[in-house]
């Protein structure tokens, strides 16, 4: 299976106090839906290295009876065109609640479809189950229908439990080293008096893609069914440890964001995620970023749409031949706008293109 890496460049500066340090925690939100099913995934705890960066001095919480709140800070940016992404609701309420203040560690699978006939209705698929870390860590290797009773099978429960649980590392590294960056999964990190660090979270995603891609096969023949309600994103939150005195970076403006803060492709392969500075919070002891969908950097591809006779025969990228853009397919659509996308608002498109 190849993966399908991101690495995500964090600043943290002027550790000071407390030498050593506790292993950061990583942990990144994914969110997922259609209009037949829904995933959500979340890392494990862990972490790796980065590239050294500059940045001033952290300044230290002072002591007395009542402390002010941390300071937030945001960076204004242009929103991305709407028919260039898809909704990113993993800052939601009840998504944070669920799964950021429970801890959660696994992948939440809610598929469901039925189908109509003489006005009676049959259901096609029905899973409802959640896949644990550790499940992942331990039963890697079934599937998720052989672990989990009661879960009947199709093309998304055959997948292995390791197959659908995001997996991540996060490493550190002092400013300026010419050292190979430290994973601090297996051991602490030790850090200096006001030495400056970067921290790298690399996100194994695969998970991501084997869902949505089974997902357009739990439902027999689903090649041209019609899609208008794609949800996906992903968030990555780093909270330094209770007993380290230290600060992330706080950015001044977006410019100065996008240097401390970056997001990468780790394997090389096409970065259809972009940073949405706007939506990701910067604090002293607390940095979030939110990740959008960028369909922007996508590669051309065929429309699997089954007829030949489509209106549009590539999506995405640009058409080698007249060196026009290629019509961009976002899979959110008013019911309205069937007639128009049908061609490419289909399971088969959405299956070839993550």
């Amino acid at each position: 299976m190849r993966k399908k890496n991101l690495s995500v460049k964090v600043a943290a500066l002027a550790m000071s106090g407390t030498l050593a340090m506790a292993p950061m925690t990583v942990r990144a939100e994914e969110v997922a839906g259609t209009t037949a099913t829904e995933s959500t995934g979340i890392t494990a705890t862990t972490s790796t290295t980065a590239a050294p960066v500059t940045a001033p001095a952290a300044s230290t919480a002072t002591s007395g009876a009542t402390t002010a709140a941390p300071t937030i800070v945001t960076v204004a940016e242009d929103p991305a065109a709407p028919g260039t992404t898809a909704p990113n609701n993993a800052n939601k309420e009840d998504h944070v609640d669920r799964v950021v203040k429970n801890d959660k560690q696994g992948t939440d699978i809610s598929a469901k479809a039925e189908t109509t006939f003489f006005g009676l209705s049959f259901p096609v698929a029905n899973v409802d189950t959640t896949i644990s870390s550790k499940d992942a860590d331990e039963k890697g290797e079934q599937t998720i229908a052989d672990s989990h009773d009661g879960v009947e099978e199709n093309a998304l429960t055959a997948l292995k439990n390791k197959e659908v649980v995001m997996q991540g590392d996060l490493s550190i590294k002092k400013e300026g080293s010419t050292e190979n960056l430290d994973t601090t999964t297996t051991a602490p990190h030790d850090v200096k008096k006001e030495d400056s660090y970067s921290l790298q979270a690399d996100l194994d995603v695969s998970a991501v893609n084997n869902a949505i891609n089974k997902s357009a096969d739990v439902i027999p023949n689903a090649k041209d069914i019609w899609v208008n309600n794609l949800e996906t994103g992903l968030r990555a939150t780093f909270e330094m440890a209770a007993n380290l005195d230290g600060s992330f970076h706080l950015p001044s403006d977006l410019e100065d964001a996008k240097r401390n803060y970056e997001l990468s492709s780790a394997d090389g392969n096409p970065l259809i995620y972009r940073i949405n500075y706007a939506n990701s919070y910067f604090k002293k002891d607390k940095v979030t970023i939110a990740m959008d969908l960028d369909l922007t950097q996508m590669g051309p591809l065929v429309n699997r749409y089954s007829t030949p006779e489509a209106k549009y025969k590539n999506l995405y990228g640009t058409d080698s031949n007249t060196g026009k853009a290629n019509h961009i397919e976002n899979f959110n659509h008013a019911d309205g706008d069937y007639g128009t996308y049908y061609q490419t608002s289909t399971l088969g498109n959405l299956k070839t293109n993550y």
